[in-house]
């Protein structure tokens, strides 16, 4: 018998209403609207060691089994870019980098080096959310074409 919850947005959202701000729960609510409309997988995820009191969603390539994960959005508001999870290549080194300067440009400082983490709330402003939500899909544009090239 498996003790597994098993997450939805309403239940992911109710969550968050007891953790995050409203702006925080709106901004969730728009990158997991947002994230499904793109046809992305989402995988949900407890927080370790908390005993599902905390929950992320990922949104991720579902031809790519999953891989990679854009971003982490976790109902106490705040995100995570888990940048740890590429392949130790120098050409996904070189998306990341890549990735990084955008987002720092819209002003989403991203200091920690394996998964930088910010407030969702940095989202709410239009110039800001557009520039992340297209800096996100032309991570996963690229991720997708550098697996398909051959190794070298």
């Amino acid at each position: 018998m498996s003790n597994a919850v098993e997450m939805t947005l309403d239940k992911f959202l109710a969550k968050a209403k007891q953790q995050a701000t409203p702006g925080q729960v709106t901004l969730l609510r728009r990158l997991y609207e947002w994230a499904h409309q793109e046809g992305f997988k989402i995988h949900w995820s407890p927080e370790w060691g908390t005993e599902y009191e905390s929950w992320s969603f990922a949104p991720c390539l579902p031809e790519e089994g999953g891989k990679p994960r854009l971003f982490w959005a976790r109902t106490y508001g705040h995100m995570t870019i888990p940048f740890d999870q590429l392949p130790e290549e120098p050409c996904m080194k070189e998306l990341e980098a890549e990735c990084r300067r955008r987002l720092e440009r819209l002003g989403i400082e991203l200091s920690a080096p394996k998964e930088p983490w910010f407030d969702v709330i940095r989202l709410g402003e239009k110039e800001i959310w557009d520039g992340f939500v297209r800096t996100m899909k032309w991570y996963a544009e690229n991720y997708r074409k550098l697996k398909r090239q051959p190794a070298e």
